[in-house]
Protein backbone atom coordinates (compact mmCIF):
# COMPACT_ATOMS: atom_id res chain seq x y z
CA UNK A 1 0.00 0.00 0.00
CA UNK A 2 3.08 2.50 1.26
CA UNK A 3 4.22 2.11 -2.38
CA UNK A 4 1.27 3.17 -4.18
CA UNK A 5 1.22 6.36 -2.47
CA UNK A 6 2.88 9.24 -4.16
CA UNK A 7 5.82 10.38 -2.26
CA UNK A 8 5.51 14.21 -1.48
CA UNK A 9 8.83 15.79 -2.00
CA UNK A 10 9.68 18.72 0.83
CA UNK A 11 9.72 21.83 -0.57
CA UNK A 12 13.77 23.23 -1.18
CA UNK A 13 12.94 26.78 -1.82
CA UNK A 14 10.30 29.33 -1.68
CA UNK A 15 10.02 33.21 -2.87
CA UNK A 16 9.58 35.65 0.56
CA UNK A 17 6.92 37.51 0.59
CA UNK A 18 7.53 41.19 -0.44
CA UNK A 19 5.96 44.43 0.57
CA UNK A 20 3.68 46.65 -0.85
CA UNK A 21 4.99 49.47 -2.40
CA UNK A 22 2.12 51.77 -2.72
CA UNK A 23 4.36 54.42 -4.85
CA UNK A 24 4.92 51.68 -7.66
CA UNK A 25 2.73 51.43 -10.74
CA UNK A 26 0.41 48.80 -9.62
CA UNK A 27 -0.23 48.13 -13.78
CA UNK A 28 3.44 46.63 -14.25
CA UNK A 29 3.47 44.65 -10.76
CA UNK A 30 3.89 40.89 -10.89
CA UNK A 31 1.14 38.76 -9.67
CA UNK A 32 3.49 37.54 -6.83
CA UNK A 33 4.74 40.70 -5.77
CA UNK A 34 8.40 39.21 -5.73
CA UNK A 35 11.44 39.47 -7.47
CA UNK A 36 10.04 37.75 -10.85
CA UNK A 37 9.44 40.04 -13.39
CA UNK A 38 8.00 38.05 -15.86
CA UNK A 39 5.18 37.30 -14.87
CA UNK A 40 1.92 39.13 -16.04
CA UNK A 41 -0.34 40.76 -14.21
CA UNK A 42 -4.09 39.47 -14.75
CA UNK A 43 -6.68 42.88 -15.21
CA UNK A 44 -8.92 42.46 -12.27
CA UNK A 45 -5.81 42.20 -10.20
CA UNK A 46 -4.44 45.47 -11.41
CA UNK A 47 -7.66 47.81 -11.70
CA UNK A 48 -7.96 46.21 -7.43
CA UNK A 49 -4.96 47.10 -6.71
CA UNK A 50 -4.95 50.45 -7.99
CA UNK A 51 -7.93 51.00 -6.54
CA UNK A 52 -6.66 50.12 -3.34
CA UNK A 53 -3.74 52.10 -3.67
CA UNK A 54 -5.75 55.38 -4.27
CA UNK A 55 -8.18 54.19 -1.15
CA UNK A 56 -4.76 54.50 0.96
CA UNK A 57 -3.15 57.45 -0.26
CA UNK A 58 -6.47 59.45 -0.64
CA UNK A 59 -6.05 62.89 1.45
CA UNK A 60 -8.30 63.06 4.92
CA UNK A 61 -10.84 65.05 4.93
CA UNK A 62 -11.09 68.22 7.08
CA UNK A 63 -12.11 67.81 10.42
CA UNK A 64 -15.12 69.83 11.41
CA UNK A 65 -14.74 73.12 13.30
CA UNK A 66 -16.35 73.69 16.72
CA UNK A 67 -19.70 75.48 15.92
CA UNK A 68 -19.03 78.93 18.48
CA UNK A 69 -20.96 81.96 16.91
CA UNK A 70 -24.50 82.53 16.32
CA UNK A 71 -24.14 82.63 12.16
CA UNK A 72 -22.93 79.02 12.19
CA UNK A 73 -26.63 78.20 13.50
CA UNK A 74 -28.76 80.31 12.13
CA UNK A 75 -31.74 80.02 9.53
CA UNK A 76 -30.62 82.16 6.36
CA UNK A 77 -33.09 84.57 4.94
CA UNK A 78 -35.65 84.02 7.33
CA UNK A 79 -39.39 84.58 6.48
CA UNK A 80 -40.49 88.52 8.23
CA UNK A 81 -43.24 90.71 7.47
CA UNK A 82 -43.26 94.49 6.86
CA UNK A 83 -44.24 96.77 9.61
CA UNK A 84 -47.53 98.20 7.49
CA UNK A 85 -48.71 94.05 6.51
CA UNK A 86 -52.41 93.58 8.18
CA UNK A 87 -52.48 91.76 11.10
CA UNK A 88 -54.62 89.17 9.84
CA UNK A 89 -52.11 88.44 7.30
CA UNK A 90 -49.29 87.87 9.74
CA UNK A 91 -51.33 85.44 11.52
CA UNK A 92 -51.87 83.67 8.82
CA UNK A 93 -48.22 83.62 8.05
CA UNK A 94 -47.39 81.91 10.99
CA UNK A 95 -50.00 79.21 10.72
CA UNK A 96 -48.86 78.72 6.64
CA UNK A 97 -45.35 78.33 7.82
CA UNK A 98 -45.89 76.68 11.34
CA UNK A 99 -43.55 78.70 13.16
CA UNK A 100 -44.59 80.90 16.34
CA UNK A 101 -42.98 84.41 16.11
CA UNK A 102 -42.47 86.73 12.55
CA UNK A 103 -39.76 89.50 12.65
CA UNK A 104 -41.17 92.76 11.54
CA UNK A 105 -39.13 95.17 9.57
CA UNK A 106 -39.50 99.01 9.64
CA UNK A 107 -39.75 101.53 6.60
CA UNK A 108 -35.94 101.41 6.11
CA UNK A 109 -35.70 97.66 6.50
CA UNK A 110 -34.88 97.42 10.17
CA UNK A 111 -35.60 95.06 12.64
CA UNK A 112 -38.81 97.27 15.02
CA UNK A 113 -40.74 94.16 17.41
CA UNK A 114 -41.82 90.75 16.98
CA UNK A 115 -45.56 89.37 15.98
CA UNK A 116 -45.77 86.26 18.31
CA UNK A 117 -48.84 83.93 18.69
CA UNK A 118 -50.31 84.79 22.05
CA UNK A 119 -49.19 80.94 23.43
CA UNK A 120 -45.68 81.99 22.42
CA UNK A 121 -45.54 85.37 23.98
CA UNK A 122 -42.86 85.36 27.12
CA UNK A 123 -43.47 86.33 30.28
CA UNK A 124 -43.43 89.98 31.03
CA UNK A 125 -43.90 90.86 27.53
CA UNK A 126 -47.17 92.24 26.65
CA UNK A 127 -48.96 93.72 23.27
CA UNK A 128 -51.11 96.68 24.00
CA UNK A 129 -54.57 97.09 22.61
CA UNK A 130 -53.99 98.28 18.88
CA UNK A 131 -55.09 101.92 18.19
CA UNK A 132 -56.84 102.00 15.04
CA UNK A 133 -58.88 104.81 13.34
CA UNK A 134 -62.49 103.23 13.08
CA UNK A 135 -63.12 101.23 9.60
CA UNK A 136 -59.36 100.41 9.81
CA UNK A 137 -57.79 96.86 10.22
CA UNK A 138 -54.72 96.60 12.63
CA UNK A 139 -51.82 96.28 11.10
CA UNK A 140 -48.28 94.01 12.40
CA UNK A 141 -47.09 97.36 14.29
CA UNK A 142 -49.81 97.30 15.67
CA UNK A 143 -49.91 93.85 17.16
CA UNK A 144 -45.99 93.43 17.38
CA UNK A 145 -44.03 92.85 20.57
CA UNK A 146 -41.60 95.62 21.07
CA UNK A 147 -38.86 95.93 21.41
CA UNK A 148 -37.24 92.90 20.91
CA UNK A 149 -33.39 91.58 21.72
CA UNK A 150 -31.67 90.62 18.48
CA UNK A 151 -27.93 88.94 18.02
CA UNK A 152 -25.22 90.01 16.12
CA UNK A 153 -23.59 86.94 13.75
CA UNK A 154 -20.44 86.53 15.50
CA UNK A 155 -22.70 86.26 18.82
CA UNK A 156 -21.36 83.04 21.22
CA UNK A 157 -23.84 80.84 21.11
CA UNK A 158 -23.83 80.23 24.97
CA UNK A 159 -24.88 83.93 25.08
CA UNK A 160 -27.90 83.37 22.84
CA UNK A 161 -28.92 80.54 25.14
CA UNK A 162 -28.88 82.67 27.94
CA UNK A 163 -31.02 85.27 26.82
CA UNK A 164 -33.31 82.92 25.29
CA UNK A 165 -33.71 81.32 28.98
CA UNK A 166 -33.46 84.42 30.67
CA UNK A 167 -36.35 85.83 28.88
CA UNK A 168 -38.23 83.06 28.12
CA UNK A 169 -38.03 83.71 24.25
CA UNK A 170 -38.57 81.24 21.38
CA UNK A 171 -35.71 82.75 19.44
CA UNK A 172 -34.29 85.74 18.35
CA UNK A 173 -33.68 87.63 14.39
CA UNK A 174 -29.77 88.24 14.10
CA UNK A 175 -28.80 91.67 12.95
CA UNK A 176 -25.82 93.59 10.99
CA UNK A 177 -25.05 97.03 12.55
CA UNK A 178 -27.75 99.34 10.93
CA UNK A 179 -30.74 96.39 11.79
CA UNK A 180 -30.62 94.84 8.73
CA UNK A 181 -32.24 91.39 9.87
CA UNK A 182 -29.60 88.37 8.13
CA UNK A 183 -30.56 85.44 9.99
CA UNK A 184 -32.87 83.79 12.95
CA UNK A 185 -31.76 81.79 15.80
CA UNK A 186 -34.00 79.66 17.64
CA UNK A 187 -34.26 77.60 20.83
CA UNK A 188 -34.60 74.57 18.08
CA UNK A 189 -31.61 75.32 16.06
CA UNK A 190 -29.76 74.89 19.69
CA UNK A 191 -31.40 71.73 20.36
CA UNK A 192 -30.56 70.33 16.82
CA UNK A 193 -27.12 71.25 16.97
CA UNK A 194 -27.05 69.47 20.25
CA UNK A 195 -28.57 66.57 18.90
CA UNK A 196 -26.47 66.42 15.71
CA UNK A 197 -23.27 68.46 15.82
CA UNK A 198 -20.83 66.86 18.07
CA UNK A 199 -18.52 69.77 18.45
CA UNK A 200 -20.88 72.43 19.19
CA UNK A 201 -19.63 74.66 21.82
CA UNK A 202 -21.71 76.47 24.46
CA UNK A 203 -18.68 77.24 26.79
CA UNK A 204 -15.91 79.02 24.41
Amino acid sequence: MQDMMPRVEPVQRTTPAQPLDLGRDTATMPFGLGEEEDSPVPRPVQEAMSAYAQAATAATPPQRQPLTRAEQLMTLTPITIAHDLPAHEAEALLDQHRIGQLPVLGPRGNLVGMVMRPERLPRGFVVRAPRVAPGQSPRASDVMVTPVPAAAPDTQLRQVARVLLDLDLPGMAVTVEDGQVTGFIGRTDLIRAIAQEPPLDLWT
